[in-house]
Order: structure tokens, then sequence, then C-alpha cells
């Protein structure tokens, strides 16, 4: 059937049959040729909901990641799907796939090695060093202590930015030997090297250039005027109470406290 841009559309009339024999967004897709957003939609006009689609289960977990990754002459099972489609898969931009899966965000290495071994273990390694491949094959448990020595032997490391790899890296191998004219010493070390100057008391700004110091009306949170201050102070001098003052001026009775004794507003 050809829709209005006169591209030809499939006949979705067994996609349920399809849906229920291939258990796979990517796989239905492939049969139909069309894309997996052209399927999810289709499914959805069929009263299929996401979640009764089912887009990733453990029990064909395997098939599923098998279905949307490509293969490389190495045999890595390279993730091809969703963000990651037709990524470049090397250095900083190679990342570990995810997919949710009963609300749950997680790891596709790690689920399909718990698959493959019938066990969960502390860290998943990857013995092609390729952080998107999720052939059960190159995949083995370990400890995060294994995961950084294999990335050290490899080259991976940030430490291999200084260390000599595979040999000792302390004493004279430390990179600090080895590269001294890299260490920051003295005024250069920003932690240790500079000593932040003396500003108080006289020092502090406010002395040393009053003429920048905000006062009185200037100031950005004053909520009175200079000429509403000379009328405080005429008028308890005239007698009128603190609290009437601060009532009048809608201030608290500190404020009018303080500009009658001249702590504040001394400059008027």
């Amino acid at each position: 059937m050809a829709g209005r841009t006169g591209v030809n559309r499939p006949d979705w009339g067994d996609l349920p049959v399809k849906w229920d024999e291939l258990q796979s967004m990517e796989a239905v897709a492939a049969h139909y040729g069309v894309t997996a957003g052209a399927v999810y939609k289709a499914l959805r006009r069929q009263g299929i909901t996401q979640k009764e689609q089912g887009l990733w289960s453990l029990d064909v977990f395997v098939d599923q990641v098998r279905a949307v990754c490509l293969v490389d002459g190495d045999g890595c099972w390279k993730w091809n799907y969703g963000s990651m489609r037709d990524h470049t898969c090397h250095g900083d931009d190679c990342r570990y796939p995810q997919v949710m899966i009963g609300g749950e965000r997680i790891q596709v290495s790690r689920t399909i090695l718990e698959i493959a071994t019938g066990h969960e273990g502390e860290v998943a390694r990857h013995t092609c060093d390729v952080h998107c491949c999720c052939n059960p094959g190159h995949l083995l448990w370990g400890s995060q202590a294994d995961n950084i020595a294999d990335s050290i032997e490899r080259g991976r490391h940030i430490a291999c930015l200084h260390l000599p790899v595979g040999g000792d890296q302390s004493g004279v191998n430390h990179w600090t030997h080895r590269f001294p004219e890299r260490v920051k010493r003295g005024e250069d070390n920003l932690l240790t090297g500079r000593t932040r100057p003396d500003l108080s008391g006289e020092r502090n700004g406010s002395h040393t250039h009053p003429e920048k110091r905000p006062v009185g009306e200037q100031h950005g949170r004053s909520k009175l005027l200079a000429e509403q201050v000379r009328e405080i102070r005429m008028q308890h001098a005239d007698g009128v109470s603190v609290y009437r003052l601060a009532l009048t001026y809608e201030v608290t009775k500190m404020t009018i406290k303080m500009i009658v004794e001249r702590r504040t507003w001394r400059h008027v």
C-alpha cells in the first residue's frame, strides 16, 4: 500500500503473529523491511502497548542482543542500537550499552555474562578491550583490582600516560622522577604554593578604599533615606519612643535603636 509520500508501506495484517513468533523489534523490522520505530508505532496502533511488547526479555536476551549487534573481524558483538547506532566504537566514545527491563536500567555486558555463566560477579571484564562488545565469549568475571590491572597492562590506564607499562612504577620510575619539569612547585602549585594575603583589619578594602563602599541609601538593601534618618533622630530627641518610630517607618526596633545611637548611618 502506498502512503501519502508515495512510499510503499507493509501490510501489517499479520504483525501480531510475526511479533509472537520473532519477539524482537529488529527481527520484525528486518522482516518487513522497515525501521524498528515503524514496527513500534504499528504495534501501538494495534493495541499492543510498550509493556506488552516486552522490548527486552531476559528469556531471549542473548538472541535479542545478538540481533542488534554488528560482528567485526575479531568476533566482537558491537552494540548498534538506540543512541549508539552507527557510532564509532573506540576510545572515550565507546560506552557500555544499557537497556531498560522491568523499569530498571541494566548494563548489557553484565546481564549477558550472568546468563552465560549462571552467576553474578563483581566486575564484567572485557578481554577484547571494546566497551560496547556484548559477546559473552569476550567477557569474564573479576574484581575491580583485576580490571585496573588489565587497563594498566594494556596501556589504557591514566597512569600509563606517565609510567612504564608492566614495570615497577615506584621510586625512580615514578613520573615525578622521570618528568621533574612537570611537577608544580612553589608559586606554580595552586594548592600549596600560594598563600592568601591578609585582608583583615586596616588592610580590608572598606578601609583602604572607603569611597567604593556603598553606604546609606546607596546600599541595595537600604529601606530608609537620609532625610528619614534625620527625622527619626529629631523625633526621638523630642521624646517619640523607639517602638512608635519602628511602626511609623516600618522597620525593626533594633534598626531605630542603631540609628539614634549612631551605630549606623553615621555619615548623616
